[in-house]
């Protein structure tokens, strides 16, 4: 007990009292007083104070190396445990995370430390391939909802540059007193290896059921009592019974023939043995009864399991009978068929001939004498020492049988090709044969069936090989390259040797690899396909545009694909230029009809306008100036002059209204010009100039004053892009050479040849334009603003195309836009007039 002790001796009094604290002891505590204190009540109390303060300090000392000790447990479990963990504050960035975690995700901790689950570098995917959002992953889950969240997900591990699944569990963490959590800790594995050996397994399975569902062998599977359990769809086929009908059946209401005794005997024995294979027969569901060839596999699993595959023997069973009537009938035709005998002595050389022996040759039998020197005499001489070395073979025991081809000399002089098959069948105790018997058969006209066939297939080598069109013969079954002609290696560029065994596939000829798959598909199903148009690529990249036909053929038994391919890039190219040439004339004469329209059109309507203006004139002088009605005639002298300005603009826009060509500096016009620029752009968007190739003049032969007017136009609607908002407008001028593909670019539909050009660039950062405005930005009437008549632009395509220039336009909605005014140069030695 707690209780206090004392003891006097010699004057002191001695005072113990244990050291205890919530039920655990930390020791004694002694203390030697004098003995009148010992009976002392308040020195007693002081002394058990003291006592208790110092149990009270050792519990904390003891708790807290409990709690080190604690701690140090949890850090090495932390860091050895073979799961991941990793700890993320309440706005899901991660506090710490442990080793395993740092390998499973291919990051540091220190790495780790501050990011989130919403930071897209984690990579992270659904099960299906598709993204899995930051804020749906379980640790933010957990946050969110105070609950627990458990799932599987995909995440980029960038040291080992691939993805791997991990199975998380986050578990939410609050303070006491507190309903959100403060942290959330994920604990995690990885389980890439089973998802990869559970892929495997799904995909075998797959590839076994689909082998049981295609392989033409029936298959079925019994339990241990005979009942049918599952079959294929070979089996119902052969059986004529639909699945769910044979799993209500048993083995023995197929069997008619066998006793339940002799399948309960039959079924002991494949216990024992494992397996066994045997013949049977069953009865389909319409009676037929088939002959099967059975192999079955017993299985210790569920009890018990048979494992039954089947093949339909029906017809060998046939065969085989046919094959014994085949015999006989054989034998018979030997006696006197069409087949020609002869039985020969090997001892005595006599050789006994049949009728039809002597007839393939064209002679009685009485003409022929039944001996071997016959058979030498009208061998070709050719031949004949080739066939005595193949019957020497045979009679000395060498080969089992005794077969040659020889042409033999008919009565009427010319030869027979003869196929003469024997075989020893008499022979004496040393093996010396005594006795032969054979037969001729006459193959002439298989002979010249193959002479015919060698010409055939020499002409269609030549015809392949000559062919100006490319020719492949593939496999069907794999696509493999097995020849090639001439004409392959000049348009595709790969050799003979380097397409062989090989596909297409692997040669890169395929643009697009469905359309080979579409190609087999059709020859498989229809046997050929007929000029379709595809598209095949050349081996330095190039694509070539093709008309290809392909035919299925069998060759010694392979069924290969004839391929003919007819290039017609060339073809294609010249087409399209003829389109766009038939374009570029329809546009040119439209462009002359709309031309000599408007031009008669603005040329009347000048004339009409200069009455009305020299009226309007003469009107002012009768008013005077205080007259009310003179403010009218001065409104209709304005709209007056503004219909002849658009007057003005119609007939430039037709390429007409140019005053003089004469040489001139396209940069002395704009110094002259500049200041009247510059009026036009705000203060907070001003005009640049900047000057490319100084010392380079930039001569041009044309209406100075037009082209003077062309480029306001240009700077004017770069000052309306910017919208009076702060930016940039730059003017450049230079003199280069254009090729044909840079001047194909031009928006105008004449494109002139190639050359050097004096070209006027002038870009704005403005709003810019989409493709639908840059391309009718010219066209008349067309605008996208409030102010103006929608011909300014109009104007410059006619100025531009009056002097055989170009014109460029680069444009992207919010990146402003480039004009740049291309016009011919004009050559030094023509005299350059000032600009006034």
């Amino acid at each position: 007990p707690d209780c206090l002790l004392s003891a006097h001796y010699g004057g002191r009094a001695g005072l113990v009292r244990r050291l205890s604290f919530a039920n655990g002891l930390y020791g004694v505590l002694a203390v030697s007083v004098p003995a009148a204190y010992s009976h002392d009540g308040e020195e007693q109390d002081l002394f058990n104070e003291v006592a208790g303060d110092i149990a009270f300090a050792l519990r904390k000392i003891d708790d807290a190396q409990a709690l080190r000790d604690s701690e140090e447990r949890h850090r090495h479990l932390f860091e050895t445990m073979a799961q991941g963990v990793v700890y993320q504050d309440a706005g899901g960035a991660i506090i710490s995370a442990n080793p395993a975690a740092e390998r499973i995700l291919g990051l540091t901790s220190d790495q780790m430390k501050g990011k989130t689950s919403l930071d897209p570098g984690w990579r992270t995917i659904h099960e299906d391939g598709s993204p899995f959002p930051g804020q749906e992953h379980y640790s933010m889950v957990a946050l969110r909802t105070g609950q627990p969240a458990h799932g599987l997900m995909g995440v980029y591990n960038p040291v080992l540059q691939s993805h791997r699944w991990i199975d998380v569990h986050a578990i939410p963490l609050f303070r006491p007193g507190e309903e959100k959590p403060h942290q959330v800790y994920a604990t995690f594995i990885d389980v890439t290896e089973r998802k990869q050996a559970e892929a495997a397994l799904a995909k075998r399975e797959t590839f076994l059921r689909t082998i049981l569902q295609t392989t033409r062998d029936g298959f079925w599977l019994l339990d241990a009592t005979g009942r049918i359990l599952d079959a294929n769809e070979a089996y119902c086929s052969l059986s004529g019974y639909t699945h769910e009908e044979l799993r209500q059946m048993r083995i023995n209401d197929l069997n008619p023939f066998e006793t339940p005794q002799e399948t309960a005997a039959r079924i002991r024995r494949i216990i024992q043995n494992g397996s066994e294979v045997f013949e049977v027969r069953h009865r389909s569901k319409d009676g037929t009864l088939v002959d099967l060839e059975v192999s079955v596999t017993h299985l210790e699993t569920d009890g018990g399991r048979f494992v039954c595959f089947s093949r339909d023997i029906t017809e060998r069973k046939q065969s085989q009978q046919a094959l014994r009537e085949s015999e006989e009938r054989l034998q018979m035709a030997l006696h006197g068929a069409d087949l020609g005998t002869w039985d020969w002595n090997v001892a005595t050389g006599h050789v006994k001939f049949n009728e039809r022996w002597a007839a393939i040759i064209g002679y009685e039998l009485g003409e022929i004498e039944p001996h071997v020197r016959s058979w030498e005499t009208l061998v070709h001489p050719e031949d004949l020492p080739r066939a005595w070395e193949i019957l020497n073979a045979h009679l000395e025991g060498k080969t089992p049988t005794y077969e040659t081809e020889f042409r033999m000399r008919h009565k009427s002089g010319h030869w027979v090709w003869i196929l003469d098959k024997g075989r020893v069948i008499e022979r004496d105790r040393q093996g010396r044969a005594l006795r032969a018997c054979g037969t001729h058969l006459d193959i002439t006209a298989r002979k010249q069936a193959e002479a015919q066939l060698r010409q055939s297939e020499e002409k269609f080598a030549k015809a392949f090989h000559i062919s100006p069109f490319v020719l492949a013969l593939t496999r069907l079954r794999d696509g493999r390259i097995i020849e090639v002609n001439e004409a392959f290696t000049a348009i595709t560029g790969y050799t003979a040797e380097e397409a062989l065994n090989h596909t297409a596939l692997e040669l890169n000829l395929w643009v697009n690899p469905a359309d080979r798959e579409r190609v087999i598909t059709t020859v498989a199903q229809q046997g050929a396909v007929k000029d379709w148009e595809l598209q095949f690529r050349h081996k330095n990249g190039r694509l070539l545009h093709t008309l290809y036909s392909a035919q299925r053929i069998e060759i010694g038994g392979e069924s290969c694909v004839l391929s003919s391919i007819n290039d017609v890039t060339e073809s294609k190219r010249l087409e399209q230029e003829r389109l766009e040439l038939e374009r570029q004339i329809q546009t040119a004469r439209k462009n002359e009809s709309l031309a000599t329209m408007a031009g008669a059109i603005a040329h009347n309507f000048n004339n009409i306008l200069m009455a009305v203006l020299g009226n309007l004139t003469l009107a002012l002088d009768d008013f005077p100036e205080y007259s009310p009605a003179r403010q009218f005639v001065l409104e209709a002298e304005k709209a007056s002059q503004r219909a002849a300005n658009l007057s003005r603009l119609m007939l430039l826009y037709t390429g007409q209204g140019l005053e003089r060509s004469r040489p001139f500096c396209l940069r002395q016009l704009l110094q002259s010009n500049w200041a009247r620029f510059q009026a036009l752009a705000p203060p907070d968007a001003p005009l640049e100039w900047s000057l490319e190739q100084p010392e380079t003049p930039l001569r041009i032969k044309g209406d100075s004053a037009r082209i003077c007017e062309a480029a306001l136009a240009v700077i004017t609607n770069a000052v309306e892009a910017l919208a009076g908002k702060p930016g940039r407008i730059a003017v450049q001028s230079s003199c280069e050479f254009f090729s044909d593909e840079q001047l194909a670019r031009s928006v105008m539909a004449e494109k002139p040849p190639a050359g050097r050009f004096v070209r006027l660039r002038i870009s704005d950062t403005g709003a810019g334009m989409n493709d639908e405005t840059r391309h009718r930005m010219f066209e008349p009437y067309f605008t996208t603003k409030f102010i103006g008549r929608g011909l300014g632009l109009a104007a410059i395509l006619g100025i531009v195309r009056a002097h055989g220039g170009a014109i460029f336009v680069e444009s992207q909605p919010g990146h402003g836009a480039t004009v740049e005014l291309l016009f011919p140069e004009c050559s030094d030695n023509v005299p350059q007039e000032p600009i006034r």
